[in-house]
């Protein structure tokens, strides 16, 4: 794998499409100060995904776009592609070439391009660190970072080892995963507290719903007993009513029998008297006779006002029954509104109960997937953690072997530099044994 093309437009001072290539091997760029050569390095960490803008030498991410000269106006958007070479199928991926591109927004906005496709930052950031390709340190050293290299503390060494190595990606996986843990843990504990408050909330509610049954209970108890009540009062008014009725018709039929046979009388009276004026004859007996009629006539009036006296008890005690009837029905009626009431109030109760039995049952649910995420990240975590060892294992293993290796190329150093100095005293012998033979 190999640099094989970097495109940009709008970044920095390359304000037109400008396309470099590269060949395999070593590759210069030469240029005076200022031609831009940094600005080439600059898009090259800015394609694979840099966010520091102090790192491409800028106060703001914007400052990446080319913010106009004297003969020309400022663009509103950078791009770049960094095409490389996979021909050996280095990288993670099945094609021969992998294009990474970036584009940025004066607004800020940022998207990100695989093989020209739109995809996220940490696509790309998880692609270059599979292949050993990090924006940190040993990959792209810029100015002056030989010195902060060689001078860098023991942390700052490490990250450097776990960047060669290809530990950061897990440490990276780690880190989210460990956010995603604390995500779950929060949202359990949010499900915690709205089941402890829905349980604390279920308690009065059980016990309201308890009052309700037995209030049903005895609401319908005390119905059928208004009921039973009700229809004894309207049989009795009824049978009241009718004896009422049948006594007020006797009553008016011997008032007509008795008004008739007194009408029939005063006629027959009124008739003798005429004859008797007629004839001028006032006998004794007849006398008798005219006071007797005079005196049924007021036994007849008399009798008829006790029937109509009778007549107005019997219509004021209809009167009161039809009274009484209209309230016991008016009390009817505030029972059954009540009764209502309370029925209406009993199935929002029980609306509120399965509302609140829904919840928990959600809430149970959401519990067990909060819990199997918790479960699966834990383990991802424990993944992770093992291969970060087993990658620590192994790099100290191949560091033992390369602190052998230069053991062994000091010994071997050692011995030649022995050798040649044994080599160099007999040359000195030979030719002291030459000059001596002369």
């Amino acid at each position: 794998m190999y640099l094989k093309a970097i495109t940009l437009r709008g970044f920095k001072s390359f304000a037109d499409k400008a396309t470099l290539k590269f060949e395999p091997g070593i590759s210069v760029i030469i240029g005076p100060n200022g031609s831009g050569k940094s600005n080439i390095v600059d898009a090259l960490l800015w394609v694979l995904g840099e966010q520091s803008s102090r790192s491409l030498r800028g106060g703001s991410m914007e400052d990446v776009v080319f913010s106009g000269s004297s003969s020309r106006s400022q663009l509103g958007v950078a791009e770049g592609v960094v095409v490389l070479d996979n021909s050996d199928s280095y990288l993670p991926l099945d094609f021969s070439e992998v294009t990474i591109g970036r584009r940025i927004y004066r607004s800020g906005e940022n998207e990100y391009f695989l093989n020209n496709m739109r995809c996220r930052l940490t696509d790309i950031q998880e692609l270059i660190s599979d292949a050993g390709i990090g924006l940190k340190k040993h990959t792209i050293i810029g100015q002056g970072q030989i010195e902060s290299i060689v001078s860098s503390t023991p942390e700052d060494k490490r990250l450097l080892i776990e960047e060669v190595a290809g530990i950061l990606k897990f440490k990276r996986r780690k880190d989210k995963a460990i956010k995603k843990l604390v995500n779950v843990e929060d949202k359990i504990l949010r499900a915690r507290d709205i089941l402890t408050e829905v349980r604390r909330q279920l308690i009065p509610l059980r016990k309201q719903a308890e009052k309700t049954d037995k209030l049903n209970k005895l609401s319908d108890v005390l119905k059928e007993y208004q009921i039973s009540l009700a229809v004894y009062n309207l049989k009795k008014d009824k049978t009241i009513w009718e004896k009422s009725e049948v006594e007020d018709s006797e009553l008016e039929d011997d008032l007509s029998k008795k008004k008739d046979k007194i009408l029939k009388n005063n006629n027959d009276v009124k008739r003798l008297e005429n004859q008797l004026d007629e004839k001028g004859i006032v006998t004794g007996s007849l006398s008798e006779k005219k006071e007797k009629l005079h005196s049924i006539h007021e036994r007849l009036n008399g009798g008829l006002l006790l029937l109509e006296e009778k007549g107005k008890n019997l219509i004021q005690r209809l009167s009161e029954i039809r009274q009484k009837s209209h309230q016991a029905k008016m009390i009817k009626i505030e029972k059954e509104t009540r009764l209502n009431d309370y029925v209406n109030e009993r199935n929002l109760i029980d609306a509120s109960l399965v509302n609140i039995h829904i919840k928990l049952k959600d809430l149970r649910k959401e519990g067990e997937r909060n819990k199997k995420e918790k479960i699966r990240l834990i383990k991802e975590v424990e993944e992770m953690e093992n291969v970060q060892i087993k990658t620590f294992e192994d790099f100290e293993e191949k560091k033992k072997e390369n602190i052998e290796k230069e053991i062994k190329i000091e010994k071997m150093k050692s011995d030649l530099k022995l050798l040649a100095w044994k080599e160099e005293q007999l040359r000195q012998r030979k030719i002291d044994i030459l000059k001596k033979n002369e």
